[in-house]
């Protein structure tokens, strides 16, 4: 990720910037409200969680963030999902039993190299898929996007498995999707691998 850190950052910026415009012209409760959230975006870094921003609109906030945070050391994938998820689907399971709802997450994960904690990382999205199935949430409730920023050939086979050998391997609900490097970093980019997420979870 260090090659790619300031261009990471100028995308993200223009995430930022183009999901919450988008988001305020939508009308009350529009159709297309699960693809742009008006509480904006999370941003949370795999090496520096104390940095984690919660619902940013503002491009400016980003651009703060990444400048604090340095691009080293390990890539706890698996530790940060396990986290981030099981607090997630606890919620949905007693959401389950207070009739109440849980907006759906999507999870977009970028990283440039396989998960220091493969495992982990299978282990979790295979727990948290088993539980969801059995409080049977609807297929869009939650949601992994992997993208890849790079072109290392093993974070790519990695990134691969998790999406086409989960679910005909232990019949887990499909929710992983992963998005290949296509040379450069942009809004666009990550914007279309994000909202092809939400469709494709949607369509089931």
């Amino acid at each position: 990720m260090v090659d790619y850190w300031d261009e990471t950052r100028s995308a993200l910026m223009g995430v930022v910037e183009k999901w919450s415009v988008r988001s305020h012209l939508l009308p009350p409760n529009a159709h297309n409200s699960t693809k742009y959230d008006k509480d904006g975006i999370d941003v949370l870094f795999l090496n520096a969680e104390e940095r984690r921003m919660a619902n940013v609109t503002d491009p400016a906030l980003v651009e703060r963030v990444f400048r604090e945070v340095e691009p080293q050391g390990s890539t706890p994938t698996g530790m940060v999902l396990d986290e981030l998820l099981r607090d997630y689907v606890e919620r949905v399971e007693h959401a389950k039993q207070t009739r109440e709802r849980v907006k759906p997450l999507l999870v977009l994960v970028l990283t440039d190299g396989r998960a220091d904690d493969p495992d982990m990382v299978k282990d979790i999205i295979v727990e948290m898929a088993q539980r969801l199935d059995e409080v049977r949430a609807p297929p869009y409730q939650l949601g992994i996007q992997f993208v890849q920023i790079g072109s290392d050939p093993d974070a790519r086979a990695f990134l691969q498995e998790l999406d086409d050998d989960l679910r005909p391997q232990l019949g887990v609900r499909d929710m992983v999707d992963c998005t290949p490097f296509e040379g450069e970093i942009t809004p666009d980019f990550i914007l279309k691998a994000a909202l092809g997420a939400v469709v494709r979870s949607i369509d089931g």
